[in-house]
């Protein structure tokens, strides 16, 4: 064999170590947060073609009456008040990559006591399936519905308001913040 040939070899070679690396450290990046959300909804916030950002307001009515335009999590239901289509908005990569990524989240804060307030959801869909996350801003949380845990977004808190800001507007509500 040529040295031209081994040449080749050792690059092919160097690429699959480097491939391997990198899905590696991902794998890792992602690993709790992955347990988190499950493989459709990772899936779904990943690569979901349809995206909405959903302004909600807690609602009287019971889980049992009509929840057509309501989102029903932990007993309770929100009433959608505002939606709005962000598939193409601007940072819409850099959500789904933080959502997605074990370093945007305090994994140590555990539950809170007090349940968080939901103001917002971001829904992401491929044909039939969705994966709706609510998030309360006041209280730095997220909960994928279907699910009764919540997790903390610290770290990524301020960017999610930027992002729900821009496609909802101010985070007034009936003249109230």
């Amino acid at each position: 064999m040529g040295n031209g040939k081994w040449v080749i070899v050792g690059i092919v070679g160097l690429a699959i170590v480097a491939a391997v690396f990198s899905w590696s450290y991902r794998r890792r990046a992602m690993r709790r947060s992955m347990a988190f959300w499950g493989t459709e909804a990772a899936s779904l916030i990943a690569h979901g073609p349809r995206v909405e950002a959903v302004r909600l307001n807690q609602s009287d009515a019971t889980v049992t009456s009509d929840a057509s335009d309501r989102i029903s999590f932990d007993g309770k239901l929100f009433a959608v008040i505002q939606r709005h289509d962000m598939s193409h908005a601007r940072g819409l990569t850099h959500l789904r990559q933080s959502l997605l990524e074990d370093a945007s989240f305090d994994f140590r804060s555990g539950k809170r006591a007090v349940q968080p307030k939901w103001e917002y959801a971001i829904r992401f869909g491929r044909g039939s399936r969705t994966a709706t996350v609510l998030v309360s801003l006041a209280d730095e949380q997220l909960a994928l519905v279907g699910h009764a845990r919540t997790l903390s977004m610290a770290p990524i808190a301020a960017g999610v308001a930027i992002v729900l800001t821009e496609q909802l507007g101010s985070r007034t509500v009936n003249g109230q913040r």
